[in-house]
């Protein structure tokens, strides 16, 4: 069951930002399997996200 308080609130945020930022986890961890799943999809989407942002700017540029 997901906690809906505040303080549960600021730790998926947190989770969520040091995701897409690449940092390293150290306090929260997921568990299931679907979880990681999604954890994993998000670290690549904060990966891809600004390569793609950069190289569509520089093909504007060549343009």
């Amino acid at each position: 069951m997901i906690e809906t308080s505040p303080k549960a609130l600021a730790e998926f945020i947190d989770f969520s930002f040091v995701t897409l930022t690449a940092l390293e986890y150290g306090d929260i961890v997921p568990e299931a399997l679907l979880e990681r799943a999604a954890v994993i999809f998000e670290g690549m989407t904060g990966m891809l996200y600004p390569a793609l942002m950069i190289a569509g700017l520089v093909v504007l540029e060549l343009q």
